[in-house]
């Protein structure tokens, strides 16, 4: 189908507070075309829907990871 694509990236980075244990950020973002409704989180449930055909979605993550 014409416009039925989209593109996007994710850019993140890890700061390791020592072997085990790690802080990490994620930003991503995804720009649908015109008949697109691609998305990262979809939950209707808990209030992530698919955006409308064409929208743009962005995504923030933030977090602490311990390895056992």
């Amino acid at each position: 189908q014409k416009g039925n694509h989209a593109w996007g990236m994710t850019f993140g980075d890890d700061y390791f507070l020592s072997k085990r244990t790690s802080l990490y950020a994620r930003f991503g973002f995804i720009r649908n075309s015109s008949a697109s409704a691609l998305t990262y989180n979809y939950e209707p449930e808990n209030g992530f829907p698919l955006p409308k055909p064409g929208g743009s979605v962005q995504s923030v993550t933030v977090g602490i990871a311990h390895h056992f």
